[in-house]
């Protein structure tokens, strides 16, 4: 094709010769081009070529050509490669960028140049998996990229570990397995992974660490005879087993080894044992029909993208998938999590107040509760016992939502909140996932837990009874993790500040989420605030993992955990460490579980009814309010209820119930909650005698007759629907077709008004934002 110098040569030289009488030189033609390019090019305007014609013209003007010109074809030779002054112009790579032809430069008189490519346009990037990943729209090049080119993103294997049995995957008989183990019946295999190699497991299993080191979760695990429980659903980000240089020389192996398999782990870099799992919570997947096989691959990867390990229930993960996300912990966390360790002259992270205590805040869904129960393992691997203090009520680390609890670890948790329900320390119930109805109530409670971590925990290792004190942790401090709620604006940001104003943390660390607020980044731009002592990290991306299941899902699962969980039995709940679940019942439902009945005249001092509208209840209708309804049990110093005796009499008449309509929630300072109850009828057996009772809980029978709660506090909370469903019989409930089961409508309602209401608390005037 003519350039743009090219056409201007010869405009400027047919004008200084135009009184001369000379031959008509030939016309130009185009360059040669393949056929399909030609065709593309000949379908599509120049917007770059304008000719210019007379103003009085409309149509334009056809170019006739010579016989001779027109028997010219694209496959043919170009005419115009052997001249001087026209420069050949090749297609114009991706790359380069396309100069613009005005059309004063081009004679009216020449051919147009024709076949001007057009800009570069951004790729159409391929999904890798799945066709649900959004992508996010941009009309420039992305850098790294080729224009024009379709680009397959590139999956990162979720585990490079690939067993062969004999070589590096050793499943031990059960002869072996006693030897090894002690007495048990369940399968066991040794794993020897080579340097910066992975593991990703789904399902629930233990993990014995036989020589090297191994990184999990972010924390770092060495040779021990401790088996660490480890929990990896679909429903939260799979834990990687990762093998890292260990920080000394490795050691002993600690377990007791068959000479086989001995000889080999010797020689090797990193050796892990596997050991099944067995404690019933895969079975929650029944109970909660969201989470059904919560534990297991999908169908389709069996084969596909996971490997046997020899372990029921235990899959290998090859490869990523749509519904499996690795937890990963990034670099920035790294570094934050790294200025917790105790210098090497002994010295901890005090505080003006000579507490150590870490806070953690940011907005909800920016990986806050991850970050929290992270600093908490890593904790765990210095000091003996580690405090945690759960003022998240939406989200609650170890005890159902609408509790503010306090609890003591002494080793890593791995897995998500629902797979350690625990039995606190001490804890207040608020009866509700956020303190916008009661918010001085919220903030005495919590005041309160840190008066008795002041009191009672923070020294609580000196004086605790140590079976083995040679691991090397720290025993003389007991540090305190604060996890704050999402809430961080207006009110919510009111209380954090006031619960920091009251701790005086030691550390803050400050997860930002970039969808919040620009009021809420404001002076916390930089990653490490020496001022304030604070930390702020990066949040981490939203995962189709954390898209899957809503906060409303997860809370329903929690609950359903709490009440099918079995835990020790203990009879006080001021242990170090706090007493976690060991197993799940789900073989039964919660309305075919047998209850406890209490006698509300002798075994109850008070009932309390707390939430928006709970003082509009009159004691007749309190039956209503109980019947089914999820409850605290609360446990009073003596002498210490505040309530007027004559009110009392006059309404135990008319309820026949320990009930006073307005009545405010038991002191914090004077009062713990022992856990939740599910009261599953509520009875009279005749109109002089006093009410019967009837509650499903899973408190320890020890605890209860140790120190027997005499106080019912229902809240707002309520007990999600597939607690009242009968998982054994779809269509009945305890025997009774669903359709007649009182207090539950299957169906859209009917009438107006019968529909869901949905409302919308984020809505807010310009003035307020």
């Amino acid at each position: 094709m003519l350039s743009a110098v090219a056409a201007r040569k010869a405009r400027l030289q047919s004008q200084s010769t135009s009184q001369s009488v000379s031959p008509a030189p030939e016309p130009s033609l185009p360059p040669i081009l393949p056929q399909e390019e030609v065709r593309n090019a000949t379908k599509r305007k120049s917007s770059t070529t304008v000719t210019s014609k007379p103003a009085t013209q409309k149509k334009r003007k056809r170019i006739h050509r010579t016989q001779d010109e027109k028997s010219v074809r694209y496959f043919q030779e170009d005419p115009l490669k052997d001249q001087q002054d026209v420069v050949i112009l090749d297609l114009v790579s991706d790359d380069e960028d396309v100069e613009e032809v005005s059309g004063d430069d081009v004679s009216s008189d020449e051919p147009s140049a024709s076949f001007i490519p057009k800009p570069p346009v951004a790729p159409q990037r391929k999904r890798a998996w799945s066709p649900s990943i959004p992508f996010e729209s941009s009309n420039d090049v992305t850098e790294g990229f080729t224009a024009g080119a379709v680009v397959q993103e590139v999956v990162e294997p979720l585990s490079t570990f690939h067993p062969v049995p004999g070589t590096n995957a050793f499943k031990l008989s059960s002869e072996e397995t006693n030897l090894t183990l002690g007495p048990c019946t369940v399968s066991a295999s040794v794993l020897i992974l080579k340097a910066q190699e992975r593991l990703a497991l789904l399902g629930t299993y233990k993990l014995y660490v036989l020589r090297g080191a191994v990184s999990i979760a972010g924390v770092t695990l060495h040779p021990s005879t401790q088996a660490h429980n480890i929990f990896a659903p679909r429903s939260s980000p799979i834990p990687i087993i990762e093998s890292v240089p260990p920080s000394g020389v490795p050691g002993s192996i600690p377990l007791v080894l068959p000479p086989r398999i001995r000889n080999i782990i010797e020689e090797a870099e990193t050796a892990i044992l596997i050991q099944e799992l067995q404690t019933g919570v895969s079975g929650l997947g029944k109970v909660c029909g969201v989470f059904e096989k919560n534990f297991q691959p999908l169908r389709w990867q069996d084969n596909a993208a996971s490997t046997d390990v020899g372990i029921p229930g235990v899959q290998n993960l090859t490869r990523q998938s749509s519904d499996v996300y690795p937890m990963i912990i990034p670099e920035p966390w790294e570094r934050a999590l790294s200025t917790i360790e105790p210098s090497s002259d002994g010295q901890h992270h005090l505080a003006a107040s000579g507490r150590c205590t870490y806070i953690v805040r940011g907005a909800k869904k920016s990986g806050k509760s991850t970050f929290a129960r992270t600093l908490l393992n890593r904790l765990t691997t210095h000091y003996r016992y580690v405090a945690f203090l759960e003022c998240d009520l939406g989200q609650s680390e170890f005890t159902p939502g609408g509790m503010v609890a306090l609890n003591i670890v002494s080793s890593p948790l791995f897995g998500p909140p629902f797979t350690h329900p625990s039995v606190p320390y001490q804890a207040h119930y608020i009866g509700a996932t956020s303190p916008r109805s009661s918010p001085s109530h919220y903030l005495d409670a919590i005041q309160a837990l840190l008066r008795a971590y002041e009191l009672d925990v923070q020294h609580a290792g000196l004086t605790h009874d140590h079976n083995n004190d040679q691991d090397g942790r720290i025993i003389d401090i007991v540090p305190l993790v604060v996890n704050t709620m999402g809430w961080t604006k207006g009110l919510g940001a009111d209380l954090c500040r006031k619960i920091e104003d009251t701790l005086q943390p030691s550390m803050i660390f400050d997860i930002l989420n970039p969808a919040v607020d620009e009021s809420y980044l404001s002076g916390r731009s930089s990653e490490t605030d020496t001022s304030f002592n604070t930390h702020v990290v990066d949040a981490i991306p939203p995962t189709l993992v954390t898209s899957r299941h809503s906060a409303a899902d997860l809370r329903q699962l929690s609950i359903l955990s709490y009440f099918h969980a079995i835990f020790p039995n203990i009879s006080t709940p001021r242990n170090l460490p706090s007493a976690v679940a060991t197993a799940w019942s789900t073989s039964l439902p919660l309305c075919a579980q047998l209850p406890y009945q209490l006698d509300t005249s002798t075994a109850l001092d008070m009932i309390v009814l707390s939430g928006v509208g709970s003082e509009d209840v009159v004691p007749s209708e309190v039956y209503h309010v109980l019947n089914g309804a999820i409850v605290a049990l609360v446990s009073c110093e003596p002498d210490t209820l505040d309530f007027d005796d004559t009110q009392k009499e006059a309404e135990d008449t008319i309820a026949r119930l320990p009930y006073s309509q307005g009545a405010a929630p038991p002191s914090p300072s004077t009062s713990t909650c022992l856990g939740l109850a599910l009261v599953r009828s509520v009875s009279t057996l005749s109109s002089l005698e006093p009410a019967q009772l009837q509650i499903v809980t899973s408190v320890p029978p020890s605890l209860l007759a140790s120190i027997p709660p005499r106080v019912i506090v229902k809240g707002e909370m309520e007990l999600p629907i597939w607690g009242f469903l009968d998982f054994r019989n779809e269509g009945r409930v305890a025997g009774v077709p669903k359709t007649q089961v009182p207090y539950l409508r299957w169906g859209k309602g009917e009438g107006l008004g019968g529909e869901k209401r949905r409302t919308r608390r984020n809505l807010m005037r310009k003035g307020q934002a």
